[in-house]
């Protein structure tokens, strides 16, 4: 296949509420109310950002992801999605290890919690002409506390940040096909990332 300059993205980006579940097995999609979606769909989202100058992903060498974005929204559904998820780790008493049993069951230890989100972010295309795939990110992991932050002024709009960092799974995280926007990719069976990844990132068919 021959190289190709790629150019432009997207500009959306969705957040699911994500979670492990109880008994360490797996994780799932959440509502509003932090209960657990049985078949989650693009309208279990918590937030979706269209107003995006440019997206930046920074693969990690610790086989995670950082992903930052030029961000144009301002408003109230912006700012309660950082009041729901941009907030610091909650300490545990102490700090304890997870312990992988043979059965494959995850026993979680005792350390700092953050609330967790499925991040998909829509990139660009496979080349810059008669193109037929869409490049996406996906990963699972936290908002850093410190977006929202921003500057105002009287001859340019506001921008205020937005950051988020991944997680490596610690089992196996189903990424349901249905939670995929259709308009953008046509996505036919369910992705997953694997365990102890931090990120999935792959062409998708373009919608």
């Amino acid at each position: 296949m021959a190289n190709q300059k790629v150019a432009y993205g997207h500009g959306i980006v969705d957040f699911f509420p994500i979670a492990l579940n109880t008994g360490g097995t797996a994780y799932e999609i959440l509502d509003g109310s932090d209960v657990a979606v049985s078949a989650p769909t693009t309208s279990n989202k918590a937030y979706r950002n269209t107003l995006i100058g440019s997206t930046k992903p920074a693969f990690q060498e610790d086989g995670t992801v950082k992903l930052s974005w030029n961000n144009y929204d301002g408003g109230e559904d912006f700012n309660t999605f950082l009041n729901r998820f941009a907030v610091p780790a909650t300490s545990a008493g102490t700090t304890l290890p997870d312990v992988q049993l043979e059965t494959g069951v995850l026993e979680t230890g005792a350390s700092a919690t953050s609330k967790l989100v499925l991040a998909i972010a829509y990139l660009h295309q496979e080349k810059l002409s008669s193109a037929t795939k869409r490049m996406c990110v996906v990963a699972v992991g936290t908002v850093s506390p410190t977006s929202g932050s921003f500057e105002t002024s009287g001859t340019d709009y506001s921008k205020p940040t937005l950051e988020f960092t991944s997680i490596k799974v610690k089992v196996a995280c189903t990424v349901d096909k249905d939670i995929f926007d259709s308009a953008v990719v046509t996505v036919g069976a369910d992705k997953s990332i694997a365990i102890s990844k931090g990120f999935l990132r792959e062409f998708l068919t373009a919608a």
